[in-house]
């Protein structure tokens, strides 16, 4: 039996994946996605250009539903590019967009690329910041929320 938390994240990461330019994308995010915490791996050496990384975040409260549990999993998608203070804001944009565009989905619509299990998706309010203070990125992080169900096992 598999964990539906883990099957999420892994959807998560090939949903990232797909961002690029051939894709039809403004920007390769997709070629580099990095996993952990951001004051980690911003402290590593040969870092690209450009890319994104997928760091835990806060979980909406659980709900309790009848022989389920209802889970809002937390994300934060942060885009990430290492340029001048005076060309960022562009950058930024484009990582902004992309990032929207790969996980806003229209309302009553299921994102098919979520796992059985996963009934929805919510994109927070993106949250910009340039590089400066000896940082060199400047970054956008998206919050992401999933709403996954977990059916519990009949105990008798």
């Amino acid at each position: 039996m598999s964990n539906i938390l883990t099957s999420v994240r892994q959807a998560l990461i090939q949903r990232v994946q797909q961002i690029t330019v051939a894709n039809g994308c403004l920007t390769n995010l997709g070629q580099e996605v990095r996993t952990g915490w951001l004051n980690e791996v911003l402290t590593e050496k040969g870092l690209p250009q450009q890319f994104v990384l997928l760091q835990k975040a806060p979980n909406r409260p659980p709900e309790k539903k009848v022989a389920a549990l209802r889970m809002h999993v937390g994300y934060f998608l942060i885009g990430l590019v290492r340029i001048d203070v005076e060309l960022y804001q562009q950058a930024l944009e484009e990582m902004e967009l992309d990032i929207s565009q790969a996980f806003v989905t229209e309302e009553g619509v299921f994102p098919r690329w979520l796992p059985k299990g996963a009934t929805g998706i919510t994109v927070g309010s993106s949250d910009p910041f340039p590089p400066g203070n000896g940082q060199p990125y400047a970054g956008v992080i998206v919050p992401i929320h999933i709403t996954t169900i977990v059916q519990e096992k009949i105990r008798r």
